[in-house]
């Protein structure tokens, strides 16, 4: 990981992990916001399972509207 120089790059990531721990406690399938922090999270992480079943056609849609 790349940083700017501004905070040290490894604290950074910490607190970024412990934001995705925090998000991802729960799970709301009516929120992209969420299933982006999943989504994340299980990229740094890939034990996590994301629960894409989740993703129905009427979610998708919702999410669009707004």
């Amino acid at each position: 990981m790349t940083g700017d120089g501004l905070v040290d790059a490894d604290w950074w990531r910490e607190r970024q992990d412990a934001y995705l721990e925090a998000a991802t406690a729960v799970r709301h399938p009516q929120s992209v916001l969420n299933l982006l922090d999943h989504l994340e999270r299980a990229r740094r992480h890939p034990a996590h399972t994301v629960a894409l079943d989740d993703l129905t056609p009427e979610v998708v849609s919702g999410w669009c509207r707004r």
